[in-house]
């Protein structure tokens, strides 16, 4: 019994010491001196702490990296001495027109006139010449053969006009006989007066047949006519029948002029003579006026006798220019082709594109020697060489 209540009171006193259970349900403790209970509470909730957004850094942009900037190459000075690199070997051709001319103009006066002196030296003082056409049998009685020797000599044109100027060739009722006397008759006598045998025909009053074409071509090389089977071909009246004044007829020949040019083509003026003399004459005035106009067109017209520039134009196409190199300086320039020798007989224009300005001295020479006069003009080198002939180009360093 006494041991019973030293447990109980032993029991007691470590409740004291304790306290309330350590885990278990709630409720107040059995002595006011002990602090009340509490219920643990759990940890306050903080909020995660974010960090502010910052916008990724870009790396900072290299302004692009510009090449070197190299100084330009400046093209050589010239070409030195290397033709292949002066001139365009693969282009050279033979020019429509001699001088590398873009068009042609040939003055004819019919009948064989006094006044021809006159107009001769109108065209004379230009450097220019003129044909005419004279009646082989009337110049006995007329001027003279002196008269024509002396204007053939200074380099115009003697072409024939027929016999007599009497006859209507378009008549098909006349015979060869008839035809032959007026125009292979008058061709022998012009050359056995003059020793110049007239290779170019006009019929009078431009009249004629199909046939007596045929009879004048066997022995001229050309037959001047009112119109050809060439768009840029014109034939131009010099007279004061064809226009209602003689300032309509300067008018109109001057604008005809103007129109070939522009076309690249050939005018034949035809007229006979000045100052009241021989069948509706213009004037001397008339024709330097619209020589005045010819001169504007000096750089692209080439103004020459009816003979020389039908001959161009007829072996022209019969030619063909070619070019080898002989050296890094030299060239040979051939003119050839499968061509008429008795057309081609004159020189023609060869015309060379120039690639770089040359950087020597440029000779143009025979396979003999002989110089041979080259001219530049514009961009070109032009050459005038006779079919079947040879030059030798040589370009040579300058020295000081």
């Amino acid at each position: 019994m006494k041991k019973r209540r030293v447990l109980a009171f032993s029991s007691l006193i470590l409740l004291v010491m304790l306290g309330p259970a350590s885990c278990g349900g709630g409720g107040s403790s059995s002595s006011s001196t002990s602090p009340a209970y509490t219920e643990p509470q759990p940890p306050p909730v903080v909020p995660p702490v974010v960090p502010p957004v910052v916008p990724p850094v870009e790396p900072p942009v290299e302004p692009p990296v510009e090449p070197p900037v190299e100084p330009p190459v400046e093209p050589p000075a010239n070409c030195g001495c290397f033709i292949n690199r002066c001139l365009d070997l693969n282009a050279l051709q033979v020019a429509k027109y001699m001088g590398n001319k873009q068009a042609a103009a040939s003055y004819t006066f019919d009948d064989g006139l006094e006044s021809s002196s006159k107009i001769a030296s109108i065209f004379e003082r230009r450097g220019l010449h003129a044909t005419f056409y004279i009646v082989a049998g009337a110049v006995e009685n007329t001027t003279g053969w002196e008269f024509w020797r002396q204007l053939a000599e200074k380099g115009h044109e003697i072409g024939n006009h027929s016999m007599t100027h009497t006859v209507d060739m378009s008549d098909l009722s006349l015979s060869d006989q008839t035809l032959d006397i007026e125009i292979n008759g008058a061709q022998n006598l012009i050359e056995q007066k003059l020793g110049i045998r007239p290779l170019s025909f006009a019929f009078p009053w431009h009249e004629h047949t199909d046939h007596a074409i045929d009879v004048a071509m066997q022995n001229h090389l050309s037959v001047r006519m009112v119109n050809l089977d060439d768009i840029s071909y014109r034939f131009v009246f010099l007279d004061q029948e064809h226009t209602l004044t003689l300032d309509e007829a300067l008018s109109n020949a001057n604008n005809v002029l103007s129109e070939v040019v522009s076309l690249g083509g050939w005018m034949v003026a035809g007229g006979h003579g000045v100052d009241g003399d021989g069948w509706s004459p213009v004037t001397s005035a008339f024709l330097q006026e619209h020589l005045n106009h010819a001169d504007t067109y000096s750089s692209r017209l080439w103004i020459d006798t009816y003979l020389n520039v039908a001959r161009y134009r007829l072996c022209r196409p019969q030619v063909m220019p070619t070019i080898t190199s002989v050296s890094s300086s030299q060239a040979i320039v051939h003119l050839g082709g499968e061509f008429n020798a008795v057309v081609c007989t004159d020189p023609l224009t060869v015309a060379i594109p120039i690639k770089e300005p040359l950087g020597g001295q440029l000779r143009a020479r025979t396979p003999s020697g002989i110089d041979v006069p080259v001219k530049i003009i514009d961009g070109h080198l032009l050459l005038n060489l006779v079919p079947g002939s040879d030059v030798i180009l040589e370009v040579t360093q300058t020295t000081n």
